[in-house]
């Protein structure tokens, strides 16, 4: 199914000054504190369930559905082995296809096939499949060597004087991502100017807008470079305090341009400012490798023991220059394909009824490639995206995105976007399921669990639809799909976002939960059907009586439609049946 309404970016693109965007304020959330999750909000018993502080509608009671899984797989989790493969992850900068990339993704391949992930007969354990599916790119890959800047000009008596201001020779450096993916080798000089208007042949234009928004005029003007400050406009410290004067933008230059280009840190502008008022020229030299090559996507797979052509997948991308985004993600996902091998290879759960596929690659790509390339039928879609971000260090907390339902059309209390704002989806493409009830039952049974084992509570949060991550390629196939992440983080797609800002108990829960509804998708059995039901049936509750103090009649129509298929949608996989064919919502009336 394809749609010219949805038009957003990847969370690793993000949107400039000017997109629309609806602000929520979660000021009772995002408070400065040590702890590693924030204290439970105001309002919260009367919007979340029982303990545990998700900020939603509530869910049944009962050991059934995700219950079943939850203790064994916070259990067996191995937190240190998954914080081990987001460091690794985090030392590089990972374009899709690059250098960096490609050591990613050996490194995730050697530990699934470690596990027992593989063909069977040749390493691998029986119903344990591991296959890398590889591509041609449509562009060259692009690998950064090196970069530097550097103010040149007259000391006091006279001398010629060079000052570096910052720059990168390893993956791993702080200042990694100065350089915009796609940027040219390059090495050139010129007097430094603050407007495009002041732009001339040879001068290099210092700018707070973003590269991709400036370079063509400056291009046209003559400059010899951009350099840009730019910061999005979340990207403020959480704390009260100044880190983000020292964040570099994470960012991409136009596909086929050749100017110049460098991001710094505000502070490295200001630097500039003062270099440039002494009459200092500028220098920026760039170093990076391209390469014709292919993009691998992994997929691990947990064969189904009764309807292993019906397949729950769980993406998280490998792609990227954050930790959060999504070094973290990756390597905590590959400790649960991991630790759901374990238990079944140990007898302590039963092999689900439907397969579990793992996938990792490029972001907003490798959902669809693994999609493409296989033959049986997708269940749903649960993407790991930004998996655990530091609340003390980032003011993020956990969320879940639900896919498209009729919120994502018209919001309801408790319902709130984030600042990452409001996607655009058509009534008519909307598809009733019920992943998102369970789901929520999973993050609510983690938080339970681990306030019961006296453990700091863990507040989460939902939210309506609002794309840019791997859940849009499912949901556009008529697909269940939601996604799992953390905002709003302040150093999201900047230099900031590094293992100092990755809590591994909030990766360890998130991941926890992810696993713990992907089994309870995989595995729906009749005696879970009861709980299901219960809490669809108590959101039904809250969104009928929200829909109607909106007033007019299509709202609470298509809300009653997306229970009735939900139910259906429930009922066929608890009873190891096919997915009933459904048909769209009507259109709502937005007026």
């Amino acid at each position: 199914m394809q749609r010219s309404s949805l038009t957003r970016p990847g969370r690793g693109t993000q949107r400039e000054p000017g997109w629309p965007v609806i602000a929520v304020t979660l000021g009772s959330l995002l408070l400065a504190g040590g702890c590693s999750s924030p204290p439970i909000p105001d309002g919260w018993e009367a919007l979340g369930p029982r303990k545990g502080g998700h900020v939603g509608p509530p869910i049944d009671a009962g050991e059934a559905g995700t219950g079943r899984f939850v203790g064994a797989v916070l259990g067996s989790f191995e937190t240190p082995a998954a914080m081990t493969l987001a460091e690794a992850f985090d030392a590089e900068r990972r374009p899709p296809g690059s250098e960096g990339y490609d050591r990613a993704v050996d490194r995730l391949i050697a530990a699934l096939f470690g596990a027992g992930y593989g063909d069977e007969g040749a390493g691998g354990d029986a119903g344990f499949l591991l296959e890398v599916i590889s591509e041609p790119m449509a562009q060259p890959s692009w690998t950064p060597v090196s970069a530097e800047i550097a103010v040149r000009g007259r000391g006091a008596r006279g001398q010629d004087r060079r000052i570096v201001i910052g720059g990168f020779s390893e993956a791993s450096d702080e200042e990694r991502t100065m350089l915009p993916e796609g940027v040219p080798s390059y090495a050139v000089s010129g007097a430094p100017v603050f407007a495009l208007e002041d732009v001339v042949e040879g001068s290099v234009f210092v700018t707070d807008q973003s590269v991709r928004k400036v370079s063509a005029e400056a291009a046209e003007r003559g400059a010899a470079a951009v350099v840009s400050s730019f910061q999005l406009p979340y990207a403020e410290d959480p704390t009260g305090g100044e880190r983000h004067f020292d964040a570099i933008f994470d960012g991409r230059v136009q596909p086929g341009s050749k100017l110049p280009a460098m991001y710094v840190s505000p502070r490295t502008a200001e630097n500039i400012q003062q270099a440039a008022r002494a009459g200092a020229l500028l220098e920026v030299r760039a170093e990076v490798r391209t390469a014709v090559n292919e993009l691998r996507t992994v997929v691990a797979t947990i064969v189904g023991a009764e309807r292993p052509g019906e397949v729950v997948y769980v993406v998280a991308h490998v792609s990227g220059s954050g930790a959060n985004d999504n070094a973290a993600g990756a390597g905590a996902v590959v400790e649960l394909a991991r630790t759901i091998k374990r238990l079944i290879s140990a007898g302590t759960i039963e092999r689900p009824r439907r397969s579990i596929r793992f996938v990792f690659g490029q972001e907003a790509e490798a959902g669809g490639t693994a999609l493409d390339h296989a033959s049986d039928t997708p269940v749903a879609g649960i993407v790991a995206d930004m998996l655990g971000a530091s609340y003390a260090r980032t003011g993020a907390i956990c969320l879940l995105e639900r896919g498209w339902d009729p919120g994502a059309v018209v919001p309801l209390a408790p319902d709130a976007h984030t600042p990452w704002g409001a996607g655009s989806v058509a009534a008519e493409d909307i598809l009733p399921n019920g992943l998102a009830i369970v789901l929520r039952q999973a993050i609510v049974d983690v938080g339970e669990s681990v306030a019961a084992s006296g453990e700091i509570p863990w507040v989460t949060r939902e939210h309506p639809w609002e794309g840019g991550s791997d859940h849009d390629d499912f949901l556009d196939r008529g697909i269940a799909a939601a996604l799992v992440w953390h905002f709003v983080d302040f150093s999201y797609s900047t230099s900031l976002d590094r293992m100092d800002h990755v809590d591994a108990e909030e990766l360890r829960r998130t991941t926890c939960a992810i696993g713990t509804a992907a089994l309870a998708v995989a595995d729906m059995v009749p005696g879970d059907l009861r709980r299901h039901l219960d809490s669809l049936n108590l959101e039904a509750r809250l969104r009928m009586d929200a829909a109607r103090a909106e007033g007019g009649a299509s709202l609470p129509a298509a809300w009653t439609d997306w229970f009735q298929g939900a139910r259906f949608w429930l009922r066929a996989l608890a009873g190891g049946e096919p997915l009933p064919e459904l048909d769209p919502l009507k259109p709502i009336d937005e007026s």
